[in-house]
């Protein structure tokens, strides 16, 4: 469950990142 669980988080992670990159909002590596 927990694995489930750290997978959802990192897709969504991602996805928020790209459309803040795309928006012209980009979120900085080191935060990550």
């Amino acid at each position: 469950m927990t694995a489930a669980i750290v997978v959802w988080n990192t897709v969504n992670l991602e996805r928020a990142t790209q459309v803040r990159t795309y928006m012209g909002k980009p979120v900085d590596g080191k935060l990550l």
